[in-house]
């Protein structure tokens, strides 16, 4: 089965700020509105340091969709080291609507590249997903369906068959 796109972060993501605690075992750092959400942070960036100026850090791949060809396109990504340090996970569930800043774009997780045994193709309403090359070579089409999809048929219409049989059909 394919993976979602996510599986290629380089690093952990957090959906909360309590998932974050109880994952790191750290209070989360604080919301802070002026800058946008960002729910990972680079270990690596943790242990450099910055001196005088301002360091920033860059990050050779952000999967951003796919070409007319269906392949994948990446960007490069960069921040400045002190921002790729900390989470910025704004307040969520109960009792946090309209909170100020939460509603800007989210800064995505870097990703490797797939691997080649690896393909990043679209999924079931056009979000991305990860297929291994044998997933994909197991996926020979024949018509608009492909061997997987006649399997599930297959499936579906026998199970039909045994209601129409109960319902005296």
């Amino acid at each position: 089965m394919p993976q979602p796109i996510s599986s290629l972060n380089l690093f952990p993501t957090y959906a909360t700020r309590d998932e974050y605690t109880a994952k790191t075992g750290q209070p989360c750092p604080e919301w802070t509105p002026t800058k946008h959400p960002k729910a990972w942070e680079d270990p690596n960036a943790k242990k450099s340091f910055s001196v005088g100026g301002v360091d920033w850090v860059l990050y050779a791949r952000t999967f951003s969709g796919f070409d007319a060809e269906g392949n994948a396109v990446w960007e490069q990504v960069a921040m400045p080291v002190a921002e790729a340090k900390v989470v910025n996970i704004p307040p969520k569930g109960e009792g946090n609507t309209n909170v100020p800043g939460a509603d800007q774009p989210e800064i995505l997780c870097p990703m490797r590249l797939p691997t080649d045994g690896e393909s990043i193709r679209p999924g079931f309403g056009n979000v991305p997903v990860v297929w291994t090359t044998a997933e994909l070579d197991g996926l020979v089409k024949s018509g608009p369906f492909t061997e997987l999809d006649r399997a599930q048929l297959g499936r579906i219409e026998a199970k039909c068959d045994t209601i129409i049989q109960k319902l005296g059909g």
